[in-house]
């Protein structure tokens, strides 16, 4: 029983936020785009509402999806593709939190003010690094 629960939350039919069919497909087709992963979304997304794999507007599978999902779970690969969409998930996230490091330490040198923060809010890794600069180079 539990290997079928797998199966199934492999497959995307179970809630998760990005099913298999989506998943595989990202990471076949953001490499394409120079590791966009953001582009690569667009592209399946759409790709897959206009083949009727996911319900228009949403990342739901349709019944249609959820048999391809199946189908994709079955398959040996699965857990290799899966891994290399992690993986870039992972790297333009970090790719990302570094452009935007990177920016803030760029406005601090010219002397365009940080806008505040509220009070509230937990420090992000662009603080942490703006600490660090500012300890370095005395900004």
């Amino acid at each position: 029983m539990t290997s079928l629960k797998r199966l199934r939350e492999l497959a995307g039919i179970e809630e998760q936020h990005t099913p298999l069919p989506l998943k595989k497909c990202v990471a076949a087709v953001a490499p394409k785009h120079g590791g966009d992963t953001s582009r690569a979304f667009a592209i399946c997304t759409a790709s897959m509402q206009r083949a009727g794999i996911v319900k228009p507007g949403t990342k739901k599978l349709t019944s249609k999806g959820k048999g391809k999902a199946s189908a994709h779970a079955k398959d040996p690969g699965v857990a290799g593709k899966v891994a290399s969409y992690e993986k870039l998930l992972s790297a333009s996230r970090l790719k990302r939190a570094h452009h935007e490091a990177t920016l803030g330490c760029q406005r601090t040198l010219a002397g365009i003010p940080e806008t505040s923060q509220p009070k509230d809010t937990q420090p992000t890794v662009a603080d942490d690094f703006y600490a660090k600069m500012r300890l370095l180079f005395g900004i």
